[in-house]
């Protein structure tokens, strides 16, 4: 066995370590997001599958769901997933 074998099987290993560790950090996150009750406006957008600048669009129907402001004066909207799965079943008639 010669030294540019090992070479090249000790760099093959270490792509493959760092590409499933950033495979298992991707998965951890869609998990983490999965978890989640209360997304905030681009979460949310993502969510429904929109961009945000649209979603700021539909936020404007009247039968969109409304944002809730968790701290008294805040000023940053979050959304239920409930509300949100709601809203997004009644628009697929």
């Amino acid at each position: 066995m010669e030294l540019a074998d090992l070479f090249s099987k000790k760099a093959l290993g270490d792509f493959l370590n760092k590409l499933f560790d950033a495979l298992l950090k991707m998965a951890e996150e869609r998990i983490k997001f999965n978890n989640q009750r209360f997304l905030n406006r681009s979460q949310a957008a993502e969510y429904c599958g929109m961009e945000p600048k649209y979603f700021d669009n539909v936020r404007k129907e009247p039968d969109a769901p409304r944002p809730i402001y968790p701290i008294e004066g805040g000023t940053k909207p979050f959304f239920d997933k409930e509300d949100l799965d709601r809203y997004m079943a009644s628009r697929k008639i």
